[in-house]
């Protein structure tokens, strides 16, 4: 569904941004102002916004203990970023946004201090993820319309899908940023990744 509208996998990066992105020192937290509630991306290119949920990875403090390789975090977030369509709201943007409140939430909001780092890192990479591959309809439309989705989610059918999008990414070895997680944290981060996404279906609370 993904590599129709894309014309290719999504996990293939252009070699030419990675490296950039690569070789460029990570955005200045204060400059670009993550840490704030009242953030805007609108002065941003979507790559500086891959490059600044980089950064905010490094900032949680997550990197080192989970020993996640560099290059794999740029093409992860790099990849999550080419998931999301060129749609009207539900883009890279939002899901970006959406991350950075979460972020923000954590750090600024010193919500930070009742979660291990591992649920940290499990909450950012869900927000990341949760619309990725939207398609700009809602789960009442896939059902009408008979999409192929609903007939393979029955329930909550685009947030499943943006979750098993997401496992799908962490599923390649070079995007995989859970690659050095013991068994017991990588199915407990898998775990929160599922009730985080799935928890963003509005109907569940009406």
């Amino acid at each position: 569904p993904t590599r129709e509208k894309l014309g290719k996998e999504v996990t293939e990066c252009k070699e030419e941004e990675l490296t950039a992105v690569l070789k460029e020192q990570l955005p200045d937290p204060e400059e670009y102002e993550i840490y704030d509630f009242h953030f805007s991306d609108i002065e941003w290119t979507e790559l500086d916004l891959v490059k600044c949920g980089i950064r905010m990875y490094y900032e949680l403090g997550v990197v080192i203990p989970f020993q996640i390789p560099q290059e794999v975090l740029v093409r992860f977030v790099y990849s999550v970023s080419k998931g999301y369509r060129r749609i009207t709201y539900h883009n890279w943007r939002h899901g970006f946004n959406v991350a950075q409140t979460m972020f923000t939430l954590l750090m600024t909001g010193n919500l930070k201090q009742y979660y291990t780092d591992l649920e940290a890192l499990a909450m950012v990479t869900a927000a990341l993820c949760h619309d990725i591959d939207h398609r700009g309809t809602n789960n009442l439309y896939q059902m009408k319309s008979q999409n192929p989705l609903a007939k393979l989610h029955g329930s909550s059918i685009l947030e499943r899908h943006h979750l098993e999008f997401g496992k799908f990414l962490l599923s390649e070895e070079s995007l995989n940023i859970y690659q050095n997680l013991n068994r017991r944290q990588f199915e407990h981060v898998i775990h929160l990744m599922d009730i985080a996404i799935i928890a963003t279906d509005l109907a569940l609370y009406f």
